[in-house]
């Protein structure tokens, strides 16, 4: 028979050692639950650091123009020049056959067949996931001929037809260029280039669009349009609720001289009120020009990139610029964007126009009955997100497959997205994803915007934020 202290060692030990089993059991379960759900109040272990890569996100950056001739009979365009380098595509339509001064018998509304042929064109762009803005023109050519145009009542008719398009493809149009009249659809040097003239287009334009952005040529036509005079700019106010909230600038004379070579009345006071009240939240870009300016030095020209909010400029005009920033670097001299020294200005201008995400924080929380998530997000482009983009949260399982998925609101280029989604049915560990779009395009997510990190996933058009187990 044992004796009672054999038995009291024996206990002991075996108290001892059940301690150390369920220690080990306790430990791997924090250690699990450390790992796939909360290791700091959620805050996800990812690599937050900004990369550098060009990023074809919609609506900006260097465009690729497409000249394309409308006739009667339909368009005539090459589609070769729609390649993976570029998002953003300037469609310079020609409709000079639809003018008296040019076709010498009459003023011609759009015919069916040329209607058919635009959208044909608008409907390749988009089912290539790429955005257009769009300019006619009566020059022939798209060239520098002056007083081509036909009567004000014919050119308010076609503006009505280009409407009608418009309104299919919002999401493809990052903006109209009202152009029309002058060389080039520029809105100068034509006997129709009047305030008169130029608000008529502005009107009717707005009156026939709901959410497309509608461009023209100078601030004057803007504050003509809005009946105030330069000397009132500064307390001139924009109503989000109107209509006109959709009118903005482009400018095909950027960096060129002191007042943007007839761009601006006063550069200074213009600029200021623009970036306040027009370009904050619209597109802005066009052309730069003149390559001895020191207006478009890189050590000169990010301010007022910045303060415009500059969202898209020519990739071809005026190259003699745009190899001038090829040859530059960015450096401490120019800005603090440690991360950028030692690029090319030309790389630095081109990934910083329009908006630019960067996910700082992602904080994914497992409560009862949801998910909670908190993405910390910052802005390092010039511009604004112009157009708000649907949250779509995506659990991918351990096979790779989406698993759930839930669409819980929309992004607008807020500092942070918070929300809260409903859990997958089945337990498990999960990768989670965001995909902000416009919507479904054939069961993709179309016009996706893509993180300034090393966090995409290119077949689900999403950005990684975490991991989970539930």
């Amino acid at each position: 028979m044992a004796s009672k202290e054999s038995v009291s060692n024996f206990l002991y030990k075996f108290l001892g050692f059940a301690a150390f089993v369920v220690a080990i059991v306790v430990g791997a379960v924090l250690s699990n639950n450390r790992h796939h759900k909360d290791p700091t109040n959620g805050v996800q272990d990812l690599n937050y650091a900004e990369v550098v890569t060009t990023i074809n996100n919609p609506d900006q950056g260097f465009y690729q123009h497409l000249p394309i001739k409308v006739s009667t009979t339909g368009v005539v365009w090459n589609d070769k020049y729609i390649t993976d380098e570029f998002q953003l595509y300037h469609l310079r339509l020609d409709i000079s056959d639809f003018s008296q001064a040019n076709n010498t018998v009459e003023d011609l509304a759009l015919t069916q067949d040329a209607v058919d042929g635009i959208e044909d064109v608008l409907q390749t762009l988009k089912t290539k996931n790429k955005n257009a803005i769009l300019r006619f023109c009566y020059a022939p050519d798209f060239g520098s001929d002056v007083d081509k145009e036909p009567s004000m009542q014919m050119i308010s008719t076609h503006i009505v037809q280009i409407c009608e398009i418009a309104n299919k493809f919002e999401t493809t149009i990052t903006a109209i260029e009202a152009g029309l009249i002058g060389p080039w659809g520029e809105m100068h040097t034509s006997a129709l280039a009047t305030s008169e003239n130029i608000n008529t287009i502005i009107q009717t334009f707005l009156n026939n669009t709901t959410n497309t952005y509608i461009l023209v040529r100078t601030p004057k036509m803007l504050y003509d349009y809005f009946n105030i005079s330069i000397n009132d700019l500064e307390n001139a106010t924009i109503n989000p609720l109107a209509s006109y909230y959709r009118l903005g600038l482009f400018n095909d004379a950027f960096l060129s001289t002191e007042n943007d070579m007839g761009t601006y009345t006063n550069r200074e006071k213009e600029i200021a009120w623009i970036s306040q009240q027009i370009s904050n939240h619209l597109p802005y870009g066009g052309e730069v020009l003149k390559v001895e300016s020191s207006l478009n030095n890189i050590e000169n020209c990010l301010t007022e990139m910045k303060s415009l909010h500059l969202s898209y400029l020519n990739k071809n005009y005026d190259t003699q610029v745009v190899e001038k920033w090829k040859s530059t670097t960015y450096n401490q001299t120019c800005g603090n964007d440690k991360v950028y020294y030692g690029q090319t200005a030309y790389d630095y201008i081109k990934n910083h126009m329009g908006y630019r995400f960067v996910l700082t924080q992602s904080t994914i929380q497992n409560d009862t009955s949801k998910i909670n998530i908190k993405l910390d997000i910052k802005n390092v482009g010039f511009g604004s997100l112009n157009r708000a983009k649907d949250i779509t949260i995506l659990f991918v399982d351990e096979t790779g497959k989406v698993a759930h998925q839930t669409t819980v609101g929309k992004y607008a280029g807020e500092k942070e997205i918070n929300v809260a989604v409903t859990k997958p049915t089945k337990s498990g560990k999960y990768t989670m994803y965001v995909a902000l779009h416009n919507g479904y395009n054939d069961q993709d997510f179309a016009y996706h915007i893509q993180f300034a990190n090393n966090l995409w996933n290119n077949t689900l058009k999403a950005n990684k934020i975490g991991c989970i187990s539930i």
